[in-house]
């Protein structure tokens, strides 16, 4: 499905933010003349991946929820977490990791300097996010790519609707490849892991 990106509909800073994923889409027939004649519906699903174009418009994937490769009501088997860090049955206090920050240099679009890391590693907040408070791009939330401790640099997988500046301020909250090993080293949170690490592989 195409469609044009407007300003009180469907917008490019919602779509890189990930405002939309996997949210309830049905398509229906209308009557553009008589649309009180009702419509009818011949599909609906929920949206997958979208993507932008240069022309200000997006081609946006729905899949049926009928869809045998769809699974919105179970859990499926897998061998890394099922859980999403710091959710109902993940568990973990994700504040206790929370580091406040204001950009202190510009790198490139999507790459910056903070003035701390509270002591962490690098590639400790590498999947992790940032919300940010202030500066054009207030209440928007990133995701991080990478971060370099020894530079106090962060990466992000996506550049932001509008530009960084220095002096904006954020949070950045650790990330999780929701792995075992990760899940008891780094946040020791094995009780709470949601996985099948051990099972044996059939190389499927």
């Amino acid at each position: 499905l195409m469609m044009p990106l407007t300003s009180n509909f469907m917008t490019e800073s919602d779509i890189r933010n990930r405002l939309w994923e996997e949210a309830a889409a049905s398509l229906m027939i209308v009557d553009y003349d008589n649309p009180d004649h009702g419509s009818m519906l011949i599909f609906s699903g929920m949206i997958g991946r979208i993507v932008l174009s240069d022309k200000k418009r997006a081609t946006v994937e729905v899949i049926s929820f009928t869809d045998p490769n769809v699974n919105v009501a179970n859990n499926q088997y897998s061998s890394s977490c099922r859980n999403d860090l710091g959710d109902k049955h993940c568990q973990f206090a994700i504040y206790s990791f929370v580091t406040n920050f204001t950009v202190t240099g510009l790198i490139d679009t999507m790459a910056f300097t903070v003035n701390t890391m509270s002591g962490q590693r690098d590639n400790f907040y590498t999947l992790g996010q940032i919300r940010w408070l202030t500066g054009a791009n207030a209440g928007i939330v990133s995701d991080v790519a990478a971060n370099v401790a020894a530079l106090l640099s962060v990466g992000l997988y996506y550049p932001l609707p509008f530009p960084i500046a220095i002096s904006d301020t954020g949070e950045m909250l650790a990330g999780c490849d929701k792995q075992l090993t990760t899940c008891f080293k780094k946040f020791n949170n094995v009780l709470n892991f949601r996985g099948e690490p051990f099972a044996p592989s059939f190389g499927i």
